[in-house]
Order: C-alpha cells, then sequence, then structure tokens
C-alpha cells in the first residue's frame, strides 16, 4: 500500500506539470497571433527591424510605447548611385561631377615660345622672314558646364627680320650715281588683349578659339650706299662712296585669330599648342603685314 500511494502521487504531479506547460504554449501562441501583419512582414527579411510586441504594463488611455527598432542581420552598405543619366555620364567623363568644373578655371599664367613667320608685302615686293617665337600670358576662364569662357593678355618677342633690298641707277652727262638700300625690319614687342572660348573634350583635354586684339612694336633701320662715277667714260676708276643709316620706330594696330589646345600634365600644371594668325594692315612704309605663328606653352593654375 504504501507504493500504491508514492504512485498515484508521481501520476499526480506529472499531470499538473503537462497541464502548466499546454497553458504557456497557448499563451505565447496568442501573442504572436496579435503582432500586425506589417510588423510581420519586416521580420521576414533578416535586414529590416524585427518585431517589437507591445508591452503589457501599457495601462489604458496612453499611447504605445515607441521602441527603437533591432536588426537581425549586419546592416547593409548605403550605394549613392548618379541621380539620373547626365550625372552618370558626368561622372564616367571627369572621375567625379564635382571635379568637372574645376580642372579648367580660374587664373593661369604660362611661358611659351615657337616659330613666327612675318610678311611685309609691298606692290613691288614680297619679303618675308622666319624667327623664334618666346614670350609669357596670363589668364582667367569660367566654365559652363563642358564649355568654358575667359579673357587674355600677353607679351611676345620674336627674332624674324623682315629684309627688302632695293637699287637704283641714274646716268648723267658727266656722273652715274647708283643708290643701294636695305630696309630691315625688326619685330620688338607684341601686345595682346582678347577673349577666348572652348569645350572640354575630356577629364584632360581641352580645345577653344580665340580672337584679340594686338599692338607691335618694329624698328626700322634703312642703310644707303650712294656710289658716284666720276669719269663715265671710264667706269670704276674715279669713284666716290657714301654711307648712311637711318632707322625708326613704329608702332602698328592689328587684329588676331586662333585655334589651340590644353591638356593637364599634373594637377594644376597645364601645356598648351595653339596657331595664330595677325594682320597688321599697312605700315609707314607701305606693306601689309601680317604674321602667322605656332607655338607651344606651359602654364599653372591658380
Amino acid at each position: 500500500m504504501p507504493y500504491l500511494n508514492l504512485s498515484t502521487r508521481l501520476i499526480a504531479k506529472a499531470t499538473l506539470a503537462t497541464s502548466i506547460f499546454a497553458l504557456s504554449v497557448g499563451a505565447a501562441s496568442a501573442q504572436q497571433q496579435a503582432v500586425p501583419t506589417a510588423t510581420m512582414a519586416y521580420a521576414a527579411n533578416p535586414y529590416q527591424p524585427t518585431a517589437v510586441p507591445r508591452g503589457r504594463s501599457q495601462t489604458a488611455g496612453q499611447a504605445p510605447t515607441q521602441r527603437a527598432p533591432t536588426y537581425a542581420g549586419a546592416r547593409p552598405q548605403t550605394s549613392y548611385a548618379p541621380q539620373n543619366a547626365k550625372a552618370a555620364y558626368r561622372s564616367q567623363a571627369y572621375g567625379s561631377a564635382a571635379q568637372a568644373p574645376k580642372a579648367f578655371v580660374g587664373g593661369r599664367v604660362e611661358l611659351r615660345t615657337g616659330w613666327d613667320h612675318v610678311r611685309a608685302d609691298s606692290d613691288t615686293a614680297e619679303n618675308q622672314a622666319d624667327g623664334a617665337l618666346y614670350g609669357l600670358g596670363f589668364g582667367y576662364d569660367k566654365m559652363f558646364g563642358k564649355f568654358f569662357v575667359g579673357g587674355f593678355a600677353g607679351i611676345d618677342w620674336s627674332t624674324a627680320v623682315a629684309e627688302n633690298a632695293t637699287s637704283s641707277t641714274t646716268t648723267g652727262t658727266l656722273t652715274i650715281v647708283t643708290i643701294d638700300s636695305v630696309v630691315e625690319q625688326s619685330p620688338m614687342r607684341d601686345m595682346e588683349v582678347g577673349l577666348r572660348a572652348g569645350y572640354r573634350v575630356n577629364k584632360y583635354i581641352s580645345a577653344y578659339g580665340l580672337a584679340a586684339l594686338t599692338n607691335a612694336k618694329s624698328e626700322v633701320v634703312t642703310e644707303t650706299t650712294t656710289t658716284t662715277d666720276l669719269d663715265p667714260s671710264d667706269p670704276g676708276v674715279t669713284i666716290e662712296k657714301e654711307e648712311s643709316t637711318s632707322s625708326f620706330e613704329q608702332y602698328q594696330d592689328g587684329w588676331r585669330i586662333g585655334a589651340g589646345s590644353e591638356f593637364e600634365i599634373i594637377q594644376g600644371v597645364f601645356g598648351k599648342a595653339e596657331y595664330r594668325y595677325s594682320n597688321y594692315g599697312t605700315d609707314e612704309l607701305g606693306d601689309d603685314v601680317t604674321r602667322h605663328q605656332v607655338m607651344t606653352g606651359i602654364g599653372m593654375r591658380f
């Protein structure tokens, strides 16, 4: 009989434990069913906030307690893609859209050198000369999208010298007079002030056209040799020779057009190649003066 009483007590305790477990499972299931469907949808994604049930301690008339969302997994990395096709194109062309307007804008200073071809044509002669060109320039550019406009000024010197040689002979009754003249026209300096406009081809290269007003200073030297033969019957025996030199400086206003390209060497340093045509009209000697120039240069942005 003692064994029967012990068995009866064990069966009663097991029945009580089973009942308590069943009640706990039922309460948990009821709480899960009370979670809104929209909240359960977030839990389906491991990167979205999991459901946080409202606490039972809430009293009537109080607003639901807001809790910060928790994440079941690691927060994904945010990717900032270009907002539209234009931004995507600029990003590919320049490396970043923010860098594009800054690469070829602002002030600049440059050193340049090249080839200078001077023509001084008159009704009786065509005089031309070639020489070296060297100088410096300053400018400022501003970007408008992929286009830019700017102003510039510069000064150049040249080694080209144009010469015009003439000779005339006058035969008289008692004398023969021969006059030989050599006129040398040497450019001394050339100043320019102008505008340019261009297009940004890619991240490193731009192309442009230019127009400017120019003022050239040149020196004209005339060397004259007068030979007088005092005995025409015996030429070259009794002669007199006289040499003279005269010079003056002239200033000519003109206009200039050209085109060129700039390319970035390193950050803030650029190289350039440029062609220019200049027309100065008619000078004091009656010559029509023009120039063709091809030059290269290197400069800095600031």
